[in-house]
């Protein structure tokens, strides 16, 4: 006799699996009705798909272009400021008080240095005011044993290195200004001997220069150098100096 505490199962054996498998069915058809409902609505089925999982793009590495490089930007060059070229100043040496070029007349110089021509400065000095180059000289000049007022005395200006004669310049008799004296033997009015020259050398070219001596006394003409110097003045850059 069976146990009537038993829980009895409303279906048979075998009738219950059936109607399980009917309801799955059921519900599959439905889930499939909707899905085609949906895409004759919508015609996206996305939301019943699975989403997928997103990978970043991979990013390939390209060849990078080569970039010029840029050309220097020019810096402007600032030229320096040439300092300006100063004004003349002071006053310049008037025509009439320079010693003028004596040109064709000029007397012939001898070749050679005379002893007896006794010569030498008390000034000599560089005026370079007013755009000028001046070079002023003063001194005596004289044949020894001759009458100095009966003299001419002149300067002559040659080139120091290579020796040739630039031009020749009278001197201007200046008795005023003797401060020596000599002995008897020497010469008569040798008050006379002295001079003074102001030479315009603005337009010589830069070189070494020397100075000598030529004296004409009646029909004698001597020349002698004041010194040994190997050159008396010289003009660099168009200015004028002096060796003292």
């Amino acid at each position: 006799m069976k146990n009537s505490g038993e829980r009895r199962s409303i279906f048979k054996k075998g009738k219950g699996r059936a109607f399980l498998k009917f309801l799955l069915d059921e519900l599959i058809l439905i889930a499939v009705v909707s899905v085609c409902y949906l895409f004759l609505l919508q015609g996206d089925l996305s939301a019943f798909l699975p989403t997928p999982v997103s990978k970043a793009p991979v990013s390939t590495p390209s060849a990078v272009p080569a970039t010029a490089t840029p050309a220097p930007t020019p810096v402007a060059t600032i030229a320096p400021t040439q300092a300006p070229t100063p004004a003349p100043s002071g006053t310049p040496v008037p025509y009439e008080a320079l010693s003028l070029p004596v040109g064709e007349d000029a007397p012939e110089a001898p070749a050679l240095p005379d002893a007896s021509l006794k010569l030498g400065m008390n000034e000599y000095r560089a005026f370079t005011d007013a755009g000028q180059n001046v070079l002023v000289i003063g001194g005596h000049a004289f044949i020894e044993g001759l009458d100095a007022a009966k003299s001419d005395i002149y300067l002559l200006i040659a080139d120091a290195e290579e020796g040739y004669a630039i031009e020749m310049y009278k001197a201007v008799s200046a008795p005023e200004t003797a401060n020596l004296s000599f002995e008897e033997s020497s010469g008569a009015n040798l008050s006379n001997a002295f001079f003074t020259a102001k030479i315009d050398v603005s337009e010589y070219e830069d070189a070494s220069y020397m100075l000598s001596v030529v004296v004409v006394n009646e029909d004698r003409v001597e020349m002698n150098y004041f010194d040994t110097r190997p050159f008396h003045f010289r003009i660099v850059g168009g200015m004028l100096t002096v060796e003292e």
